[in-house]
């Protein structure tokens, strides 16, 4: 008798990692909605960087990844 409830403890130990793994994959989505606030706010901070031509660059460069993410979030919706 007393070895069958050990055996239930090992079986619940495996299934604690499994747990801390599904809250990570949460916080993974949230940040992509508030990068959709952000993308209206983008052409109005390049327009500010106008002034430095290597930072104004790269916000182009996320501003259209973001606007190709936000067609391929329209489409899935």
């Amino acid at each position: 008798n007393p070895p069958e409830p050990e055996k239930p403890t090992e079986s619940s130990k495996p299934i604690e990692p499994s747990k801390p793994e599904k809250p990570t994959d949460k916080p993974v989505n949230p940040p992509v909605t508030p990068s959709e606030p952000e993308n209206p706010l983008g052409p109005v901070t390049s327009e500010e960087h106008t002034e430095n031509s290597e930072i104004s660059n790269l916000d182009g460069a996320l501003s259209v990844t973001a606007t190709l993410f936000i067609g391929l979030l329209a489409l899935l919706i």
